[in-house]
C-alpha cells in the first residue's frame, strides 16, 4: 500500500504545497516556509526519504543532511542531522514513521562512511509528546534541551556507532 522513495529537488518542487501542509500539520512547525523546504544543504538529497500512497502522493517524509563539525564542545567531526520527520496525522500509528526511519538509517550508513560521520542528531519541540514517544520507542533518549525565540527543543544525539547498534536491534525486532 505504501512505498518508500528517495527525495530529490524535483520531488520537493513537484509536491511543495503538500509537503508544506504536512509540516504545518505537525505540532510546533508552523514557521516552516517553502524556502525552508527548498534550501540547499550538503548531501540533503542523499539522506532524505518519503513514504508515498498508492497514487504516488507523499504521506510522510524525512529531511536530513550531513553537517560539518558545529563546535568542539558538541561535535568535533561531521554529523548527520535529521531536520524533519513528518507523517500525516491520518497515517500515524501504522508503522510508517518507523519504516521511514529504518530506511533512512540505511542511507545514513552509506553516507556516513564517505564523510567520516561521528554523530547522528535531531531535535524536536519539547511539547511534541508524540515525537518523544516515537523516538523513545526506537530506543533513543533526549540528551538535553535548547531554547531560542520562545521555543524549546529537545536534543537527541548518539554516536554513529550506537546509532548503528540500535538500528540492528530494531531490525532484529522486526523479523
Amino acid at each position: 500500500m505504501f512505498a518508500g522513495a528517495p527525495v530529490d529537488q524535483g520531488f520537493i518542487e513537484r509536491h511543495l504545497d503538500l509537503l508544506l501542509e504536512l509540516v504545518h500539520e505537525a505540532k510546533g512547525s508552523s514557521t516552516w516556509t517553502k524556502g525552508a523546504l527548498l534550501e540547499g544543504a550538503p548531501f540533503k538529497w542523499d539522506l532524505s526519504r518519503t513514504i508515498l500512497d498508492r497514487d504516488g502522493n507523499p504521506v510522510g517524509f524525512l529531511l536530513a543532511y550531513v553537517q560539518p563539525s558545529l563546535n568542539t564542545l558538541m561535535f568535533n567531526e561531521p554529523n548527520v542531522f535529521l531536520r524533519r520527520l513528518v507523517i500525516a496525522r491520518q497515517h500515524r500509528r501504522r508503522g510508517l514513521g518507523r519504516r521511514l526511519f529504518m530506511e533512512w538509517g540505511q542511507s545514513v550508513r552509506e553516507v556516513a562512511t564517505r564523510h567520516s560521520v561521528g554523530w547522528v542528531s535531531w531535535q524536536t519541540n519539547t511539547r511534541d509528546r508524540d515525537a518523544h514517544r516515537f523516538f523513545d520507542s526506537l530506543g533513543f533518549q533526549c540528551v538535553g534541551v535548547i531554547s531560542n525565540n520562545h521555543r524549546s527543543d529537545s536534543i537527541f544525539w548518539v554516536s554513529y556507532e550506537d546509532f548503528c547498534t540500535q538500528l540492528r536491534r530494531l531490525r532484529k525486532g522486526q523479523q
